[in-house]
C-alpha cells in the first residue's frame, strides 16, 4: 500500500508569523548595513566595513528565505513541478554563501593594505555607528527570541548573535585604537569579522549542499528503531528520507506487519505516518505496508 500525506499547505499557514519576523529583521539588517558601510568608507574603519558586509549577508539570507517562502506559497505543485518551488530557498542560500567568499577575501585584503598603510580613523563617529549597529542587532535578537522558534528563526537568531559579536569586535577595536594609538587593532578586528562571516557562509554551503545532494536529515537506523516500536510492525526497511528545503522533509519506507485484516494494516500505516510526522517532523511520506510473507497489502 502506498499513500502520500501532504501537509505543506498547513506548514505554510503556520509560518506566516515567521515570515513577517524575518522580513522585519531583514529591514533592520539592511539599515545597519547601509549605515555601517557609509560610515566605514567615510570615517576610515575597515572593521566597520567588514561588519557591514556581515550584516548584508544576514539581511540577504533572511530576505531570500522570506522571498523563497512567498514563491513557494504562490506556486503550487504541478504535473512537472511536483514539489512546487520550495527548492528556491536552497538555491538562493547557496548563491548567498558563494558570493560571501569573494567579499570576505576583499575585506581581508583591504585590512592587509590598511595594516601596511594605516589611515586616520574618526574614532567617535565610528564608535557611535558601531554602537548603533550593536543596538539594532540586540533589538533583532529580542524580537526573534521566543520559547519556540522554527528552523528559519533559529538560523536567523544565531546569525544575529554573530552580528552582535561583530559589532563588539568593531567597538573594542576602535577603543583600542583610541586608548593605545595602535591603529592595527582596526584591521585585525576586520579580519576576525571576515573569519566569522566565512564560518557562517561555510555552514550555509554545507547545509545547502546536503539538501541538494539529498542527504538524509536523520539516520535511517534511528527511524527504523522508532517504527519497529509500533505494535504490529515486524520490521522497517528500504528507508529513504531527504529534504526539499529546510522545512519540508520527505520520507518513503516499507514496513512489514503481521495482521490478518486490511483494516488493521491501515491502522498500523496511520501510526507509522503519525510517528514520522511527530517524532521527525516530516511533511510528506509514502508508506508501503507488506504482509509478513512479503505480500503487499492494498489499503
Amino acid at each position: 500500500m502506498q499513500k502520500s500525506d501532504d501537509k505543506t499547505k498547513g506548514h505554510r499557514e503556520e509560518n506566516g508569523s515567521s515570515k513577517r519576523k524575518l522580513e522585519v529583521v531583514t529591514g533592520i539588517n539592511a539599515l545597519g548595513f547601509i549605515a555601517e558601510l557609509i560610515g566605514g568608507i567615510l570615517f576610515g574603519s575597515v572593521a566597520l566595513m567588514s561588519d557591514a558586509i556581515h550584516m548584508l549577508f544576514d539581511a540577504s539570507a533572511y530576505g531570500t528565505a522570506s522571498m523563497a517562502n512567498r514563491i513557494a506559497e504562490t506556486r503550487e505543485g504541478s504535473e512537472f513541478w511536483t514539489f512546487g518551488f520550495h527548492r528556491v530557498e536552497v538555491v538562493t542560500a547557496l548563491l548567498n554563501g558563494l558570493l560571501l567568499i569573494p567579499m570576505s577575501i576583499w575585506i581581508v585584503w583591504e585590512a592587509y593594505m590598511r595594516f601596511l598603510s594605516p589611515t586616520h580613523i574618526d574614532i567617535w563617529t565610528t564608535l557611535l555607528i558601531a554602537l548603533a549597529g550593536l543596538a539594532l542587532n540586540i533589538l533583532s535578537v529580542f524580537y526573534l527570541r521566543g520559547e519556540e522558534m522554527n528552523l528559519n528563526e533559529k538560523a536567523a537568531f544565531y546569525h544575529l548573535l554573530g552580528d552582535v559579536g561583530g559589532s563588539l569586535a568593531v567597538i573594542f577595536g576602535v577603543l583600542i585604537v583610541y586608548l593605545t594609538g595602535i591603529t592595527a587593532a582596526d584591521p585585525i578586528a576586520a579580519v576576525l569579522i571576515a573569519i566569522l562571516v566565512l564560518w557562517s557562509s561555510g555552514k550555509v554551503l554545507i547545509e545547502g549542499t546536503s539538501i541538494i545532494l539529498q542527504k538524509s536529515p536523520f539516520p535511517p537506523s534511528e527511524i527504523k528503531k522508532e517504527i519497529e516500536k509500533i505494535e504490529g510492525v515486524c520490521s522497517a526497511h528500504n528507508i529513504k528520507c531527504w529534504r526539499v528545503c529546510s522545512d519540508v522533509g520527505v520520507c518513503s519506507l516499507h514496513v512489514q506487519v503481521e495482521v490478518d485484516t486490511l483494516e488493521k494494516a491501515g491502522e498500523i500505516r496511520k501510526k507509522v505516518e503519525d510517528k514520522l510526522r511527530e517524532r521527525f517532523g516530516l511533511e510528506q511520506m509514502t508508506v508501503q505496508v507488506e504482509s509478513k510473507k512479503g505480500q503487499s497489502c492494498s489499503v
